[in-house]
């Protein structure tokens, strides 16, 4: 037997359920808006996108045209800056990432980096990271560097971000 108290909490549901598939719809709606090309003398790999002041690339790493204008823009993300002190352009990487800086009109441009996942990274000189000859300098889960010194600075060519903390 229905009450009508029963009877009201399941309209009052209904319509929740209602608003909150509207709402997910327009959202999705704005998002497909807002998303583009990338913008002219911007460097990318192919198939990347623009929406909202990030590049989103197809490899998964993102470069914000203006990351002062994004705050948090590093929380949770492997950040490379173009100039020291953070300034400058900023790409971010998640863990697992691996790739060429010259993808993203980024190599030999790292003066500055942080490191705010659980991930340690490594960035080498040489494009293709060749252990024997390049190391790789670490960038420990967790740390950051606001200068690299003037032998490292506009020199890196290539990032990996390991998927845990055990590499450096």
């Amino acid at each position: 037997m229905r009450t009508p108290a029963r009877r009201s909490l399941v309209v009052l549901l209904a319509g929740m359920l209602t608003m909150v598939f509207t709402i997910g719809q327009a959202a999705t709606a704005q998002a497909a808006v807002n998303r583009g090309p990338v913008p002219a003398g911007i460097t990318a790999p192919p198939g990347s996108y623009y929406a909202n002041g990030i590049v989103y690339g197809s490899d998964g790493a993102q470069l914000l045209l203006n990351a002062a204008a994004i705050p948090d823009r590093c929380v949770g993300w492997v950040c490379l800056y173009e100039h020291s002190n953070f300034g400058g352009r900023n790409l971010r990487f998640g863990c697992g990432y691996q790739g060429n800086l010259t993808d993203w009109g980024f190599n030999d441009q790292m003066s500055s980096w942080s490191n705010n996942t659980g991930c340690d990274a490594k960035w080498f000189f040489n494009v293709y990271g060749t252990p024997w000859y390049d190391p790789g300098t670490c960038m420990q889960a967790w740390s950051m560097n606001t200068y690299v010194g003037p032998g490292n600075n506009d020199q890196a060519s290539r990032l990996e971000v390991y998927t845990d903390g055990a590499a450096c």
